[in-house]
């Protein structure tokens, strides 16, 4: 009898990416007890055979440790990307050609959406989860119906926080186990809020950095409109527009397959203005609010992008115009209706925000932040030089 063909591993250059969690949780939200499951449903591996096959799955280095312990090897038929720290770790030669080393899951949302991958499965361990759950598009659990004295849990499980975050799409029904555990398997979906844009304004010339590409300057490994655009992603802003203009062909070669909509402003010398006014020409009428966001900050967290569309939502209803404000000093990105987008895009000659918002005082909120990541940007070496020397543990290199 022959034995069943294993799954081939995925194929590149599919459309659209769905990022999923994997797991099974108690009804106390454990998943774990000294690295291992502590139960065993066959029919839950079975599930997660049938989802995860042929497939990339996103794991922590003592997840991968754990599978390779147990079976001998990588799980079969499946891309392994492994989440480790140590510059030193690799997996073993017999095993390089399906599993690949990666510093962060910005890194591998990033490289999922160059490659065009359809579907990347998160499968632990507890801490990678905690990172994820906010990437998270889709939750795929099944719910053990015991209460488990473990040390790892699934972040949230159970409380205000996840039901607002996500809602239930599919209830199977309880069923007992082989080995007599009751279980169900539980299918989430991310709420989907009121959607924003963002125009990327990427068009300089850079003439004060030396007249290079400053959007390309890598922070931690990694071009720095990547990092910017993942900050986007993982604080919901899916629909993203950047506005090239000096070295336009340079850095599309960077965005390609990155899943934005690529601008090019003719002529740049104009300003930042002319860049945002065909940004936001571009808009589609889904939008209900524009983020426009300048490529040159280098240190921009979710947190931070939080803080702004927060202070959006909250806004009176009266504000069109929303900005963040350190120690008075006016920051970026900022946020406006859509309403105002419109307006700012069918200006001539172009309309500066800063402009628009000195004239019009009582449209704008400018909200106080003690991050200064609204403030920071990158437009000598000098400003290269002191980020560099305030910030050790990051590794910040011009573009090679």
């Amino acid at each position: 009898m022959r034995e069943p063909k294993e799954p081939s591993l995925p194929p590149a250059g599919a459309r659209g990416l769905t990022v999923s969690l994997i797991a099974a949780v108690a009804q106390n939200g454990c998943i774990g007890k000294g690295n291992d499951l502590p139960w065993h449903i066959p029919e839950d591996l079975q599930r997660f055979k049938s989802l995860t096959s042929g497939q990339t799955v996103f794991m922590g280095r003592k997840t991968y440790d754990s599978i390779v312990a147990r079976l001998g090897k990588p799980l079969p038929g499946r891309r392994h990307w492994v989440l480790t720290r140590q510059p030193d770790w690799h997996p073993a030669a017999a095993h390089a050609a399906q599993v690949q080393r990666l510093s962060s899951l910005a890194e591998a949302i990033d490289q999922a959406h160059r490659e065009g991958l359809q579907s990347l499965w998160v499968i632990g361990g507890a801490d990678i989860y905690a990172q994820a759950l906010c990437y998270a598009d889709a939750l795929e659990l099944t719910e053990v119906g015991v209460d488990v004295d473990g040390d790892a849990f699934f972040p949230d499980w159970g409380t205000q926080r996840f039901s607002a975050s996500f809602s239930l799409q599919e209830e199977g029904p309880w069923a007992n186990s082989a080995q007599g555990l009751r279980y169900r398997f539980l299918r989430f979906a991310r709420k989907q809020s009121s959607p924003v844009a963002a125009v990327v304004l990427a068009a300089g010339q850079g003439s004060r950095m030396g007249s290079r590409p400053k959007s390309l300057i890598k922070v931690q490994g990694q071009p720095l409109i990547l990092r910017l655009l993942a900050t986007l992603r993982v604080s919901g802003i899916d629909q993203i527009s950047v506005v090239l203009g000096y070295y336009a062909d340079e850095i599309a070669a960077v965005l390609a397959g990155a899943g934005v909509t690529i601008l090019r402003n003719p002529q740049p010398e104009r300003g930042q203005a002319s860049s945002q006014k065909i940004g936001l020409a571009s808009l589609t009428t889904e939008a209900k609010a524009v983020m426009v966001v300048l490529a040159d900050q280098p240190y921009l967290e979710k947190e931070d992008l939080q803080q702004l569309l927060s202070a959006f939502e909250k806004r009176p209803p009266d504000i069109q115009f929303v900005f963040p404000r350190v120690c008075g000093i006016p920051g970026n990105p900022v946020i406006m209706t859509a309403d105002l987008a419109r307006f700012f895009a069918q200006q001539d000659p172009p309309l500066e925000g800063r402009q628009w918002r000195a004239e019009n005082p009582q449209a704008c909120l400018g909200f106080e932040s003690n991050s200064r990541h609204f403030i920071e940007d990158l437009d000598t070496p000098e400003d290269l030089a002191m980020l560099q020397a305030s910030r050790r543990n990051t590794v910040i290199r011009g573009p090679q």
